[in-house]
């Protein structure tokens, strides 16, 4: 079953609604060893267990099969309308996405909502498509670098189409961010949110950093900044 990234996020918005009313809630926000909350602390102990790795070079993009998500078959519908990857990540991270009868996934309607800069866009079909690109929240060329230089291809193509690892982004901020990684850039908004994901996602894939990289990713666990 489908389940809309918006739609997760609520749950625990209740529960810590919940917690609140039983007078528990203060617990989240507990500075533990010097980050803000356990949250933060469970994430730097994450952390601390990637390698810090030497670089690979001699990346190129079509190393990862199926880097493109509008070239990919999502594998789900709306409105009785194949999505492909592109379209099924814009709808995972819209609120009211719909498909008027008749048309393609290119005319979605709803609101994005935009995890890097804190903003909405507005979906519609025309040139204002070309403003919204789905990110890889660890760049394929980070992830090259950082140990995918050494996996089958059959990897790097999971990798690459990993909807965890995906988001519907400002076209701007994505480009501007192009192959950094946390020591390089970071979004304007969210920058606890992205730093955490990374590092889930280089946890869950085998990925290293680099020294710089633990710096930054250490910094915006304690400050969010």
């Amino acid at each position: 079953m489908k389940v809309k990234r918006l739609a997760a996020a609520a749950v625990p918005l209740a529960l810590a609604a919940a917690f609140a009313a039983s007078g528990t809630a203060h617990a989240a926000t507990v500075p533990v060893h010097g980050y803000p909350n356990a949250t933060a602390y469970d994430e730097a102990v994450k952390l601390s267990h990637l390698k810090t790795a030497g670089t690979c070079a001699g990346y190129a993009r079509s190393a990862f099969p199926d880097n493109e998500p509008s070239d990919v078959s999502s594998g789900h519908t709306l409105d009785g309308k194949r999505l492909t990857l592109r379209y099924y990540v814009i709808e995972l991270d819209s609120s009211g996405a719909r498909i008027p009868a008749g048309e393609s996934e290119s005319y979605m309607t709803g609101i994005l909502h935009n995890e890097y800069t804190a903003t909405t866009i507005t979906l519609k079909h025309g040139p204002d498509t070309t403003a919204i690109q789905v990110d890889h929240i660890v760049a394929l060329g980070d992830a090259w670098k950082m140990g995918a230089c050494h996996w089958l291809s059959s990897k790097r193509e999971s990798f690459a189409i990993d909807v965890a690892e995906l988001r519907a982004v400002d076209t701007h901020d994505n480009e501007v961010k192009s192959d950094k990684d946390a020591a390089q850039w970071l979004p304007p908004a969210n920058r606890t949110w992205y730093v955490e994901t990374q590092i889930n996602i280089k946890a869950k894939y085998g990925l290293g950093v680099t020294a710089a990289e633990r710096s930054a990713m250490t910094r915006v666990l304690k400050t969010g900044k």
